[in-house]
């Protein structure tokens, strides 16, 4: 057991997966660690619990892309991605990329 868990009660991830064993697939809990504040999910399922809110609201997730991430989306929707303009700190191209997929590249709605 790590050291900074010792004397902590330890939450374990109640998720239903299939374990790959000697005997094939079998039915069972995650039972990894559930670090604090993470809804009583390992840090895997967590993750996946986290993206499945931003699906099922319908959250744009466009204000945390860093530039390269922000370059891809327009690559990926083969969309036109303005060039930094001379003097423009990377901060501001930043910003008017995020607010061009905003407007101009959305997210396409889900299907209930």
């Amino acid at each position: 057991m790590p050291e900074e868990l010792k004397g902590q009660i330890l939450v374990r991830c109640p998720v239903q997966m299939q374990k790959e064993t000697a005997n094939g697939l079998v039915d069972d809990v995650c039972d990894e660690i559930a670090p604090r504040n993470y809804a009583g999910y390992c840090k895997v399922h967590y993750t996946e619990y986290l993206c499945n809110l931003v699906f099922r609201q319908n959250v744009d997730p466009v204000s945390l892309l860093d530039l390269g991430e922000l370059k891809q989306v327009f690559a990926r929707a083969n969309h036109f991605m303005p060039k930094q303009r001379p003097g423009e700190y990377e901060f501001q191209y930043k910003k008017r990329l995020a607010q061009l997929v905003a407007s101009e590249v959305p997210l396409e709605p889900t299907k209930p």
